[in-house]
């Protein structure tokens, strides 16, 4: 649902004109180089978790998450700030050879708002990703599924969709559902994780304790 999503967000840049079209690719592009190390520490905490909850110390599964929160949010402010402050040195790797300095002026604009936009989605995302990555690790399958599921259907796709294709919204707007989804995403899982549920989870139960799957 969440790739779904994205791609209804991405849908009125197939309406652009072609040099509009290079700046929706380049923030994608931005996105997906932000959402590399993302994925990587989610794993990472994923990871931490389940073996901490499997040693029986949630405590340290805790301690777990918060370094690698700290670490993913350390390293995408610094990402972010580069998109914020100089994307045009971004946006630069994206210009065609073909392009006169007209065209590229026209991509120049609407590609700094939407590094702006991947800016401030891509810090966000990288706390509600860390804490994804905790609940999955310790096994909290279900409230996962329905809360990404659910933030997609509300926050993401239905309104982008009737945005664009009922009342003629443009690329901003989509961005704009798109990154209230980041943030409707980043808040259930704090949510969740501040309510301490998953701290007695237990993947694989363990003998004579009654863990919850």
């Amino acid at each position: 649902l969440e790739a779904a999503g994205t791609v209804v967000a991405a849908g009125p840049g197939t309406h652009l004109a072609p040099g509009t079209r290079v700046a929706v690719h380049a923030g994608h592009g931005g996105l997906a180089e932000a959402g590399v190390f993302a994925e990587a520490t989610t794993v990472a905490a994923s990871t931490l978790v389940g073996q901490a909850l499997g040693a029986n110390n949630p405590g340290e599964a805790h301690r777990d998450t918060m370094r690698t929160l700290s670490l993913a949010t350390g390293y995408m402010a610094a990402v972010s700030l580069v998109f914020a402050l100089v994307p045009e040195a971004f946006l630069s790797l994206f210009r065609p050879r073909d392009l006169d300095d007209a065209g590229y002026a026209a991509i120049t604009a609407t590609g700094v708002w939407l590094m702006r936009f991947v800016a401030v989605y891509s810090l966000i995302d990288a706390v509600g990703m860390i804490l994804f990555g905790a609940l999955k690790g310790a096994g909290d399958s279900r409230y996962l599924m329905l809360s990404m599921g659910g933030a997609a259907i509300l926050v993401m796709i239905v309104p982008t969709y009737a945005a664009v294709e009922w009342f003629g919204a443009g690329i901003y707007t989509a961005w704009t559902f798109l990154t209230a989804y980041v943030f409707a995403l980043a808040g259930l899982m704090w949510l969740r994780y501040r309510g301490g549920k998953w701290r007695r989870m237990r993947v694989i139960e363990q003998a004579g304790q009654g863990g919850q799957t």
